[in-house]
């Protein structure tokens, strides 16, 4: 079994599909987790090879990592609140039930 988690240009994926379909001369089995290509553009030879499991690459989703991702989108959202304000749209109730607006 081959597992690569490291840089996309360590394994050629060409050269490792072709040795997936041919158990005699390579890996019987291979776990990918970087590619020559990703996001929209994703494209790769081993995307239809039963042989092989792909999965995204997530080595900075430690959980310290997503705390701090996590942090840093609330405090720039706050930030923007107090810059910029609330935007509200015309004819809201000010209470956030909409009570006020409710026919007795």
């Amino acid at each position: 079994m081959l597992i690569d988690t490291a840089r996309a240009s360590v394994v050629h994926e060409e050269a490792l599909d072709r040795a997936l379909r041919d158990p005699d001369h390579g890996p019987s089995r291979a776990a990918v987790d970087v590619f020559e290509s990703e996001g929209a553009r994703f494209s790769s030879a081993l995307a239809d090879n039963p042989h092989c499991t792909l999965s995204p690459h997530v080595g900075v989703m430690t959980r310290s990592a997503v705390r701090a991702a996590s942090r840093r989108l609330v405090e720039e959202f706050v930030r923007f609140v107090k810059d910029n304000g609330l935007v509200r749209a015309e004819g809201m109730a000010s209470d956030p039930g909409g009570a006020s607006d409710a026919k007795k």
